[in-house]
């Protein structure tokens, strides 16, 4: 078991939800895609205007002030540095969102440090979110002084606050990416390229609103599902991936699954760690080992159901902020309040963190006090009590308890019985520990795997490589993804811009034989042409990824049961993903027609026409 683990997913269900999930993501998509057409259309309504304002601009020169109306003397000027102004502002505070530094960056030893933008843009949609109105919440129920902080559910101004605040982060992040990187990068291909092709290219996307707009909704669904599953694939890669510098790796049982290791085996690692040199050993010491245990149990022994069950990780509070991935990118607020739970976790070993889709399972809430009867340490009933939830997302089914409480529960155990608990000597599980790098692992690697020292005998890899083995049964769905469906998405999205732009091609002859008369060349009607499908494809590309970032994201990640990772994140990366795929589908799709736009003969068309 891994962090993040519930129950086990089989490879035919997570077939199942793929397709649920997948189905899903078409519907939210084309919902997506229908109300963000609006903003595709604002887009290309400023670059229009802009383009307007620089002709009035340039037109003042010649006609003179006087024959022209009070809107063209004061809107022209406005809308010629107000749009660059406000898009290369929005593309900055993007700059600084992704890549502004707000302290040291984490090395992977601690928690990363969040941007500045991201920072300010948390401050700032929580500070409008709080001035929103929202429905009356319920007063919290009374409890003690220590217990009145936790990471979510238990405080209802925190509950009323979620959701519009997950909605306004969504729409301003949405809002921010196209008001900025899109026309600053048109604005700057204009000075580059020159205005006149550009501009032909814009208004022709406004001449067929339906074709336009039937062909952005094609492409916002089929590159939204695209980068939702190459997301999930982009993940799977990277923890399955070696890591040369603070490398993770697992201490386990080499002969036994599950794996059930001497708790004396801790201190025998620890003292192979002190025989390595000093550069070799992990950089915080006892900081960089977490030690695990597991715990299952149910409410009601007498009718136990998975609604009633729950299963616990055993670990040391302190350490789950830096050793537990998933979580070195919470919020300010969120990192605060997860660390005041681990604070109240390791002052009384009775308080437990439950993800909040296991809390709703239960039927408990933040406060409550359970009796939960183990049916692996049979004999043991721990009283526990709940101070808190986990962030939304990859810890949703997770629950973890003081590992402390359950060394307290078996001393117990020994003094009522007079005796060990027969798991006593089995009761640690795993242990991670994190290496400054590759050599360093492998040199202890090897002096624990042939060490002797450990019985029963223990192996040492890899967190990655472990992970690798686990979720070995999913490889064909996997690969199945990675080979079989994104390639189809690609190939259906090249069909249909490829149609929609022959569709165009041949209603346009008159006027590409009437721009050749005028004296563009062949390779310029292509130019235009090709130029139109890139610039569909790569803004509808944008709006779609942008929109599942911001929206996905916002709302908890994509529901997709892979092994022990319950949810999926829209990565950063992903914002430069959509218009590619966009962009580069276009192209393949409109090679054809364009290439019929540039054969056109003017003698034929107008030939026809007389």
């Amino acid at each position: 078991m891994f962090p993040g683990a519930s129950v086990e997913t089989s490879l035919g269900e997570a077939a199942l939800w793929l397709l649920k999930v997948l189905a899903i993501i078409d519907v939210t998509a084309l919902f997506a895609g229908i109300v963000t057409l609006p903003l595709f259309f604002f887009v290309l309504m400023v670059l229009n205007g802009w383009f307007w304002a620089r002709d009035e601009a340039m037109a003042s020169d010649i006609e003179g002030e006087s024959k022209r109306s009070l809107l063209r003397k004061l809107g022209a000027p406005l809308l010629v540095w107000l749009v660059p102004i406000a898009s290369f502002a929005a593309t900055l505070f993007m700059v600084a969102y992704f890549f502004g530094n707000a302290g040291t960056p984490g090395d992977g030893s601690g928690p990363k440090k969040a941007t500045w933008g991201k920072l300010r843009f948390d401050e700032v949609t929580r500070a409008i979110a709080k001035k929103m109105p929202k429905k009356p919440v319920e007063a919290a129920p009374p409890v003690s002084a220590d217990d009145d902080l936790s990471t979510g559910g238990s405080d209802p101004e925190e509950d009323a606050l979620k959701r519009p605040l997950q909605l306004l982060r969504a729409v301003g992040f949405i809002f921010i990416l196209l008001v900025g990187p899109f026309p600053t990068f048109v604005i700057l291909l204009t000075r580059l390229l020159g205005r006149m092709g550009i501009v032909l290219i814009i208004r022709s996307l406004s001449r067929n609103l339906l074709r336009t707009s039937l062909s952005y909704l094609a492409i916002f669904v089929l590159v939204v599902v695209i980068v939702s599953v190459w997301s999930v694939l982009t993940f799977l890669d990277g923890v399955t991936a070696e890591k040369e510098s603070n490398l993770k790796a697992i201490i386990t049982e080499k002969n036994q699954i599950p794996s059930q290791m001497k708790p004396s085996h801790e201190a025998g690692l620890k003292a192979l760690i002190q025989e390595l040199p000093a550069k070799n050993q992990p950089k915080l010491g006892d900081d960089d080992m977490m030690t695990w245990a597991f715990v299952g149990g149910s409410l009601d022994p007498k009718n136990r159901t998975p609604k009633n069950s729950l299963f616990l990780f055993c670990m040391e509070p302190k350490k789950v902020l830096t050793m537990m991935d998933g979580l070195e990118d919470l919020t300010g607020e969120q990192r605060k309040l997860l660390q005041k739970a681990m604070d109240l976790m390791e002052a009384d070993p009775r308080r437990i963190v439950l993800g909040k889709e296991r809390l709703a399972q239960l039927e408990k809430k933040v406060g409550d006090e359970i009796e939960l009867t183990s049916f692996n340490y049979t004999g043991i009933v721990f009283k526990l009590k709940i101070i808190g939830v986990f962030p939304e997302g990859r810890y949703d089914q997770s629950a973890v308890m003081n590992r402390r409480y359950l060394e307290l529960a078996l001393q117990d155990y020994q003094g009522i019985n007079g005796k060990d608990h027969p798991l006593a000597a089995k009761s640690l599980n795993l242990i991670w520990i994190r290496m400054p790098d590759k050599q360093s692992f492998e040199l202890l690697a090897e002096r624990v795997n042939s060490s002797g020292k450990f019985n029963p005998a223990v192996k040492m890899e890899t967190a990655s490589s472990a992970i690798g083995s686990f979720l070995e049964p999913f490889k064909d769905l996997v690969w199945g993804m990675k080979w079989l469906l994104a390639p189809a998405l690609l190939v259906t999205m090249s069909l249909v811009i490829s149609n929609a732009i022959s569709i165009s091609v041949r209603e346009r002859r008159t006027e590409m034989a009437v721009l050749k008369v005028l004296g563009f060349r062949p390779w310029m009607v292509m130019a235009l042409v090709l130029g139109e499908a890139v610039l569909i494809g790569s803004l509808s590309g944008f709006m779609a990824t942008a929109t599942a970032f911001a929206a996905i994201n916002a709302m908890g990640g994509i529901p997709l049961p892979i092994a022990f990772f319950p949810k999926f994140f829209i990565p950063a990366a992903a914002l430069w993903w959509g218009p590619l795929i966009g962009a580069g589908t276009a192209v393949l799709g409109s090679m054809m027609p364009a290439w019929t736009a540039r054969s056109v003969k003017v003698s034929e068309v107008f030939s026809k026409v007389a």
